[in-house]
């Protein structure tokens, strides 16, 4: 992964210089991780690139929502809420991840915020000019805020949350007059996909509540 000046972009990383060594170690090895074999990907990018370029915006999108679906998948195989999330820029991935609150003990390990974080390294700006964010549900207020703070310019979603979603749904922050950013965004992506996914995971988990309530001969409500 190249950062500025062509150097690779973690070359210089010490983890054990951040005041939380343990969980600041595991988050910056789990983006390294991801941002090696992005780096390592490189010709699979271009060629990615290329096919891209020869698709409609709609297939262009559903192209990269089955990106971050393998992602969303992964955190559930984890046992992590599965909501995964890409970031391209100019045709290239510069950015996966899926979330991993539980197994970095961070609330803020979202996708997209780890994923920002990776695209952040890869280009050697904070500044996500021209990129484009695929994520499988749509953002919480805090990933919200981040893509404006971190000017994405485009971000397309499956799932709504209607309860909590930051984007459009409950906090309308994308495209907030009084930012000094807004979003384009598109949504219902996949959205099915997306959708059962989560309704999958969930009834999943609850289920196995249930079990280990019946087996302590409690109740789960």
């Amino acid at each position: 992964m190249r950062g500025v000046n062509g150097r690779c972009a973690f070359a210089s990383l010490d983890c054990t210089a951040y005041a939380r060594p343990n969980l600041w170690a595991a988050r910056w090895m789990a983006m390294v991780a991801g941002a090696l074999e992005l780096a390592s990907g490189a010709a699979h990018c271009v060629a990615m690139k290329d096919a891209a370029e020869r698709c409609d915006s709609g297939a262009m999108d559903e192209h990269y929502m089955r990106r971050a679906l393998v992602e969303a998948r992964a955190a559930a195989a984890a046992g992590e809420v599965p909501v995964g999330a890409v970031i391209v820029h100019e045709g290239r991935l510069i950015g996966r991840a899926h979330n991993q609150v539980e197994r970095l003990r961070d609330p803020t390990a979202h996708a997209e915020i780890l994923a920002i974080t990776q695209a952040a390294a890869a280009l050697g700006d904070w500044r996500l000019t021209g990129a484009a964010v695929y994520v499988t549900k749509e953002p919480c207020a805090m990933c919200a805020g981040a893509l404006v703070l971190a000017r994405v310019a485009r971000v397309v979603w499956g799932a709504d949350d209607p309860q909590r979603g930051g984007a459009v749904s409950k906090f309308r922050i994308l495209d907030h007059g009084d930012l000094n950013h807004r979003c384009q965004y598109a949504r219902g992506v996949l959205a099915a996909e997306c959708l059962d996914l989560l309704r999958n995971f969930f009834r999943e988990q609850r289920g196995r509540e249930r079990g280990l309530a019946s087996g302590r001969g409690g109740v789960v409500v």
